[in-house]
């Protein structure tokens, strides 16, 4: 996708209650500013990855360790993650049991054991 791509796509869509309200010059002007200011990209330049340039990693760990460096008392993800040992995260799972919030009795089955046994819905 190019930026004049996202310009059409802007030009039929938005705003979703009233598409006539941004014409052809506001969504030409919204889709370079984001391209611009988001993305890094000039007119007419392909888009392939909306989320380019944004940090990844230890670099997007280090920015939320920042911004949660400013919040006063407890905080799970900073216990979790802005410690000198980072934790590994490869699946959901690993990500509930980091912040709290795994299942401690995974053979609990069904709807009805919501809250029950471990389960951190019950805190």
């Amino acid at each position: 996708m190019v930026v004049t791509d996202l310009a059409t796509i802007i030009n039929l869509t938005m705003p979703p209650a009233d598409p006539t309200q941004c014409g052809p010059t506001c969504a030409a002007d919204l889709a370079n500013y984001i391209a611009a200011n988001f993305m890094g990209k000039g007119v007419n330049e392909l888009v392939t990855e909306p989320l380019e340039g944004f940090p990844t990693g230890n670099a997007q760990i280090n920015n939320v360790c920042a911004r949660i460096a400013q919040a006063n008392g407890n905080h799970v993800v900073r216990d979790a993650f802005c410690g000198a040992t980072r934790p590994t995260i490869t699946s959901l799972t690993q990500l509930q049991t980091a912040v709290g919030l795994a299942f401690n009795s995974p053979n609990l089955v069904g709807r009805g054991n919501n809250g029950q046994g471990g389960n951190p819905a019950s805190l």
